[in-house]
């Protein structure tokens, strides 16, 4: 039964992507405990075996996400609902190097790397050195502000 789906999935994912991967910037695969995004052109191969979907990425490494939770999964040309960093009105800012943060009492900042990985959490205001990040894109939150922020 677990390969039957395993087979289904695939067929559903491969007639489901109407345009070609390498037109879109992310794959989004979205499960019961949370959202994973992977930049499409980082994926090597996706594969199914009986309880997980395995994706293979260009740095060696392979995310296995269990089956039993996927929701749903899509191609993206950008993270949706999340903006780039602006100068004006926000809590979030780049100045010289420094990712600042700005919070309200009893708000924490999060950053995630594209994965979904918590990289930084903290519930006080930040100057982060961006130069400890590695080079790449980062969502940061503040309650329920969002931005993208791309470190070279």
């Amino acid at each position: 039964m677990n390969h039957f789906i395993g087979i289904l999935l695939s067929l559903l994912f491969f007639f489901a992507t109407t345009g070609r991967a390498d037109e879109y910037t992310y794959l989004t695969v979205s499960q019961s405990e949370g959202t994973t995004n992977f930049e499409v052109s980082q994926i090597e191969k996706i594969s199914f075996d009986q309880s997980d979907m395995i994706v293979w990425l260009s740095n060696g490494s392979e995310e296995r996400l269990p089956l039993a939770g996927l929701s749903k999964m899509f191609f993206s040309k950008g993270l949706q609902g999340i903006t780039q960093l602006s100068a004006s009105g926000s809590k979030i800012k780049v100045e010289n190097g420094l990712l600042k943060v700005q919070v309200d009492e009893g708000e924490a900042v999060f950053v995630y790397n594209l994965k979904g990985e918590e990289i930084l959490s903290a519930r006080h205001s930040i100057a982060y050195n961006l130069n400890q990040l590695p080079k790449g894109a980062y969502i940061v939150r503040v309650g329920n502000e969002s931005k993208k922020l791309m470190t070279r």
